[in-house]
């Protein structure tokens, strides 16, 4: 349906809640990483080159390391 209404260009993966517990976040991302609704191309948007593109410093700073929750 958001694709519908604005696209995906707009969407980022981001909370504004600072304590998401960790278990639910690294959930919520991989969702977003197996989902087949989107393109490997509107993945890579939606989990950060969408933010890069809004606030310009993000892309200089070093990317983290993933690691799973046990």
């Amino acid at each position: 349906m958001l694709r519908e209404v604005v696209g995906i260009d707009p969407v980022v993966f981001a909370t504004d809640y600072r304590y998401l517990r960790r278990d639910l976040a690294v959930s919520c991302r991989d969702h977003i990483e197996a989902t087949p609704e989107l393109t490997d191309g509107e993945r890579t948007a939606v989990l950060g080159a969408t933010g890069t593109t809004l606030i310009p410093r993000l892309a200089t700073l070093r990317p983290r390391t993933r690691t799973r929750a046990l």
